[in-house]
């Protein structure tokens, strides 16, 4: 009886540990991701003049394009203080914790789209600290001639303290925004596991147009991102997507390739 348990008791510590090791691998993997992410973020901040400097080109170039509307944009809510909560929290609370809830819905219900998400996430990450360390960009909110307030700094004090921790926090990265990017890679994710059917696809759209619409309006009347900063961060998810992309088709040919020789080896077996 004795040995019987100890036999049952080893093949479920098994069954346990198989079950649980690709969330293992992937909660290691994300984890390692996002640290390095932020540290290598944070270790290249100390070019202030220089982000400054970008940022007022930045502000030119939209003049000269005639869509400097960011001061109008945050007067618009500046009457309201129920605005300005609203877009603070919707620039804190609409960013890594939806991100997290998604990853983890995604995970467990729609493996395929985690794992494309996933790479995208990562391509378009390594692709912002390049940039980031090419370009610091400092927000238009540490810019005085922006005209804008910091109002996560003024009326939001505790969530923006959450989010600038220590050795993670780099002030001059506000090019490319991130925070929109990785918006638009939720909604694709969002569209991509959608449930069958006409109403699936419209809750689909509807979930991913009103985030990807509250994180760009949020990122703007907040004072942490110029315009342009929205554009760019769009065509560094656009990367983030492609790469996911190629390395799927990567994986799929490899794939194929291990069971055509498989199938070789045994068509050969005398």
């Amino acid at each position: 009886m004795t040995e019987a348990a100890l036999r049952l008791g080893r093949r479920a510590c098994a069954l346990h540990a198989r079950r649980w090791a690709p969330a293992a691998w992937e909660v290691a993997i994300v984890a390692a991701g996002a640290g390095l992410y932020f540290l290598i973020r944070g270790a290249v901040s100390g070019r202030a003049a220089e982000a400054l400097e970008r940022a007022a080109d930045l502000i030119a170039i939209e003049r000269g394009l005639g869509i400097y509307w960011e001061p109008a944009m945050q007067g618009w809510i500046l009457e309201s203080r129920a605005l300005v909560e609203l877009f603070n929290a919707l620039y804190f609370w609409t960013h890594m914790p939806v991100i997290i809830a998604v990853a983890v819905w995604l995970f467990a219900r729609h493996r395929a789209v985690y794992r494309f998400t996933r790479s995208a996430f990562l391509a378009s990450a390594a692709i912002g600290l390049a940039i980031y360390y090419a370009l610091p960009t400092a927000p238009p909110r540490l810019l005085p001639e922006a005209g804008l307030l910091d109002t996560m700094a003024i009326y939001s004090q505790l969530s923006y303290q959450a989010q600038e921790v220590g050795p993670f926090v780099n002030a001059y990265a506000a090019l490319p925004s991130l925070h929109f990017g990785w918006a638009l890679l939720i909604a694709v994710a969002l569209w991509m596991a959608r449930p069958r059917g006409r109403r699936g696809a419209a809750l689909a759209a509807a979930l991913g147009g009103l985030l990807v619409l509250g994180q760009g309006v949020s990122i703007v009347v907040t004072g942490n991102h110029f315009l342009l900063d929205a554009v760019a961060g769009a065509a560094v998810a656009g990367l983030g997507v492609l790469a996911a992309l190629g390395w799927r088709c990567y994986r799929g040919s490899r794939e194929a390739a291990t069971v055509a020789e498989s199938e070789e080896r045994k068509s050969a077996w005398p």
